[in-house]
């Protein structure tokens, strides 16, 4: 799972280094749309991914406490 989820973080950040370095370039409605998408996408793996951590912390926090 964990894996999975860097690689849509991976892909997320190269599709908008892509479009960021486009230069300017007019893009089709499609495009738009498929870009739109696949931020959504990146945005949900990077909100996933801070969920991850901010568990694993508090449980490791837990266990510190219960020591």
């Amino acid at each position: 799972m964990v894996r999975g989820l860097g690689k849509e973080v991976d892909q997320g950040e190269r599709m908008v280094r892509k479009a960021v370095g486009s230069g300017g370039q007019d893009l089709g409605p499609a495009e738009l749309i498929a870009l739109q998408a696949g931020v959504y996408r990146y945005s949900e793996a990077v909100d996933l991914a801070a969920k991850l951590v901010d568990r694993a912390s508090s449980g490791v926090k837990t266990v510190i406490q219960g020591q």
